[in-house]
């Protein structure tokens, strides 16, 4: 008897072109979602780390706007009231906002500057670590007696590139708060373009806070800025995440862009009732104080003088 068997019986069949280029199809699928997924964590990570050390940072802006005294012996918290008390510019409640230097950042509060390396977290030429967050205030008189410090925490540009002269080793620190830097070496830590928008180079002017009116939409739902905000400024405001300060004293976060109104943001918490019924009632004009980046961290302080 003779048995005989086919070898093909037993074997396995190869994969074919289609199979193949499905299966690279759907890899390439996967990479891709893995790929997108990946930034947005790393982002969610970086604002989550923000706001741990914008805070702490925020707490030691706090504590050194209330302990300063300038070298005339006067409280810094002096200079600020006769500061907004002197703004003749401002309206009854609004936010007064000292203007730094364009492009060194310095703040100059009643005739006496306000050093950037002052502001900087951790402070300039700190051992082993560069500034990573800087801190910018406004004021308001909310009674003879009272004030309210708004303080906004920043990020430094991540984007800063140090050029290097010779025979000389220029950190950042050198580059935000050197005293003999040179104007091509020096950089601000917030920098903006002329409208309003974001470099994140430290160049080629210091960003600074800003007042804007607003309206409020919907019982306080959207704000909707005014149609002359420049471009830059508008798109940067409507980032989510983005901080607003209005002049009540109320803190507010973006939660979106308005898709009904390209002028317009929607809020995570609305303006609040009785702040709609000043508007409809008094003719309140609603404004907020923001920047152009998104703040590490925005609070409120009250005073007592």
């Amino acid at each position: 008897m003779s048995v005989s068997s086919n070898s093909y019986g037993f074997g396995h069949r190869g994969f074919t072109l289609i199979e193949v280029l499905i299966a690279v199809l759907v890899l390439a699928i996967g990479l891709l979602g893995i790929g997108a997924v990946f930034p947005v964590v790393v982002r969610q990570q970086r604002q989550a780390q923000d706001t741990i050390q914008g805070i702490t940072s925020r707490q030691g802006a706090e504590a050194y706007l209330l302990a300063r005294v300038n070298k005339n012996g006067n409280a810094l918290l002096k200079d600020v009231a006769i500061f907004v008390d002197n703004d003749t510019n401002a309206k009854p409640e609004e936010w007064h906002v000292p203007v730094p230097d364009p492009k060194s950042g310095v703040l100059t509060i009643n005739g006496q500057p306000l050093p950037l390396s002052d502001r900087l977290t951790p402070p300039a030429f700190s051992e082993g670590v560069d500034p990573q967050f800087v801190w910018d205030f406004a004021a308001r008189r909310t009674g003879p007696n009272q004030l309210e410090l708004a303080v906004f925490v920043r990020r430094i540009d991540t984007g800063i590139t140090l050029s290097q002269p010779r025979q000389r080793a220029y950190t950042l620190s050198h580059a935000l708060a050197g005293t003999d830097v040179g104007a091509s070496y020096a950089r601000v830590p917030v920098g903006e373009d002329n409208s309003g928008r974001p470099t994140l180079n430290g160049t080629p002017q210091y960003s600074s806070l800003r007042v804007l009116d607003v309206e409020p939409l919907d019982q306080g739902v959207r704000l909707r800025f005014a149609k002359n905000t420049p471009a830059g400024l508008l798109a940067a405001l409507r980032q989510p995440g983005q901080k607003l300060i209005d002049n009540t004293g109320e803190v507010y976060t973006v939660a979106k862009a308005d898709d009904i109104d390209r002028s317009g943001v929607v809020l995570e918490q609305p303006v609040p009732p009785d702040v709609i019924l000043r508007i409809e009632r008094d003719g309140f004009q609603l404004s907020v104080l923001a920047t152009p980046q998104i703040p590490a961290a925005a609070a409120v302080l009250k005073v007592s003088q």
